[in-house]
């Protein structure tokens, strides 16, 4: 299994606030739920790989979370009519404190997004399925995926709203577990940054569709190579 490296998602806290549970849109969003884990694990084995990689001494960046799974999002959505969710995982306080006693140096990250299905388990519920082909070689669980990320492996709080814990994670709002290493919220596909999910938890963000302009951004993560094939099979 791959571990993190510098292809991270270190945006500015004061350019991006944050999020919203899986409720405020369930209504209205309908995921593909698939029959079974070989069906997810083929969407897995098919997606995009060609981003481009952090090469430092050519003065060139890499891939960043947010465009990784909007391209994959939009990929799978355009080419195989395949409805995801993403999930975000916020890095708290708490989790940078042990990371730092634990290492001695500081924890670069604050948050974390992939793309993620569901399929039926035996029981015929819905089962998650976090599709990162970036740090995983296979579909994780919720709590497999965030075990990469968080290195104490505590389960992260679900289900609160951004503003219930802002404090947790940024310099200011209200803290609703002092103790705990992560949060996570699920978000549609359409959603690229953690300032969309909490506009949508504002009611200030309601549609259910592609942003393109923020598609194209997030394309722009590919190799030229890889680029040209996805314009080509998405018509974008």
């Amino acid at each position: 299994m791959k571990t993190p490296t510098s292809l991270t998602c270190k945006l500015t806290l004061a350019l991006i606030a944050l999020l919203t549970s899986a409720s405020s849109y369930a209504t209205t969003y309908e995921p593909t739920v698939f029959e079974n884990d070989s069906q997810v694990t083929d969407i897995f084995n098919g997606m995009e790989t060609g981003f481009k990689q952090l090469k430092p001494i050519l003065l060139r960046s890499g891939s960043e979370c947010t465009q990784r799974a909007e391209t994959w999002s939009y990929d799978l959505a355009v080419t195989k009519n395949v409805r995801l969710q993403k999930v975000f995982v916020f890095y708290t306080h708490a989790y940078q404190d042990y990371y730092y006693k634990t290492h001695g140096k500081y924890f670069k990250w604050w948050f974390h997004v992939s793309p993620f299905l569901l399929v039926k388990g035996e029981n015929g519920a819905p089962e998650e399925r976090v599709i990162d082909r970036t740090f995983a070689d296979k579909p994780q669980t919720m709590k497999q995926w965030t075990d990469i990320f968080i290195e104490s492996k505590e389960a992260c709080v679900e289900n609160v709203p951004f503003s219930e814990f802002e404090g947790d994670v940024s310099n200011e709002g209200k803290s609703y577990n002092k103790a705990a290493h992560c949060y996570i919220v699920r978000a549609p596909m359409y959603d690229l940054f953690p300032k969309s999910v909490e506009a949508r938890e504002k009611g200030l963000k309601t549609s259910l569709e592609w942003d393109l302009d923020e598609v194209r951004y997030a394309v722009k993560a590919l190799t030229s190579a890889a680029r040209k094939k996805f314009l080509a099979r998405t018509g974008l």
